[in-house]
């Protein structure tokens, strides 16, 4: 096989391939040119830590030898491709979001004053109405959650965030005390971090994420919450001991409306990736079958934080 019948296969190849001499591209693949949102061809002769970092890639297999020259074939790792398809996708959503909220909003008014109506003439029972005003309040919660993906990503003053008090406090308010009951939540918090961010957005990204653990778990099985310093950043991890999501299916967690639950939206899910991208964190989804689900929230420490971190590692490592 010549290289142009290589570079052929490697075209038809939904994965994203490289071939390069070690610092410069000689040929991508039409995946690769689509994953970086860049036109055919635009990647050829380019230097290759200019576009990805080593971190991103993955050697496939060993080096080859195509005449004198020693050439490399590399792929780009399967999280970094998520990370581009689920940014496209969720500009998608927020682009249908906005309209679909507006929609929504205008018959659910109505709806809710010819209820608060036929309550008071008493063409409904108690017990009518209460169910009514449930799927209500779950409707408009839907709704809430379309409008915050059809916003921009405020533009807010940062403030500091003490992560193991934040923590605390978050498992202290009656929301999180009524949507864990029956749950035992166990912290183990292994270092103290700080990071800079909006209390309100970090909670609605946590609450949600418990949410799910709760979810996923049978009644009174336990939900841990660890938190450890991983070089300049911070990590959470919120652990299930429940039901798992199958290996074919984890590949579709945090796409625009993709749901494991009965009568989840995606919606969820796809906010707390938006807030932790928009604190220049990322979310780690590992998960087996029947066995439960570890997400990893990766937030970047204050400056002063990461150096308090390194002092503490050196006299760990040296004392």
């Amino acid at each position: 096989m010549d290289i142009e019948e290589l570079f052929g296969l490697l075209d038809l190849s939904e994965d994203c391939y490289f071939i390069h001499d070690g610092a410069t591209i000689l040929f991508a693949n039409r995946a690769a040119h689509e994953c970086l949102g860049k036109p055919i061809d635009y990647l050829h002769g380019k230097r290759l830590k200019q576009l990805i970092s080593e971190e991103d890639i993955v050697c496939a297999g060993k080096p080859f030898q195509l005449g004198k020259k020693r050439l490399y074939a590399s792929v780009l790792k399967q999280p970094f491709k998520q990370a581009h398809k689920r940014k496209e996708a969720m500009e998608v959503a927020s682009r249908l979001s906005a309209g679909v909220a507006h929609e929504l909003r205008n018959p659910l008014t109505t709806i809710k004053g010819f209820i608060q109506l036929y309550s008071e003439i008493g063409e409904l029972s108690a017990s009518q109405i209460d169910l009514m005003n449930i799927e209500l309040e779950r409707i408009e919660n839907i709704i809430n959650d379309y409008v915050l993906l059809a916003e921009e990503p405020p533009a807010r003053e940062n403030e500091s965030i003490q992560m193991a008090a934040f923590l605390q406090s978050l498992l202290k308010k009656n929301k999180v005390k009524q949507l864990t009951d029956g749950h035992p939540i166990k912290l183990n918090i292994n270092e103290e971090a700080t990071v800079l961010g909006s209390r309100k957005e970090l909670f609605l990204l946590f609450y949600n994420l418990l949410e799910n653990a709760i979810d996923a778990s049978l009644k009174h099985s336990p939900v841990h919450i660890t938190m450890h310093a991983e070089g300049a950043n911070v990590c959470v991890e919120i652990t299930d001991f429940g039901s798992g999501i199958p290996a074919e299916r984890l590949h579709y967690i945090g796409q625009p409306f993709y749901s494991t639950k009965e009568k989840g939206t995606g919606l969820g899910l796809m906010i707390c990736y938006r807030v932790a991208e928009t604190h220049g964190g990322l979310i780690d989804i590992e998960s087996k079958n029947k066995r439960g689900t570890n997400v990893k929230v990766i937030l970047p420490m204050t400056t002063k934080n990461r150096s308090m971190v390194r002092e503490k590692a050196a006299m760990l490592t040296y004392g």
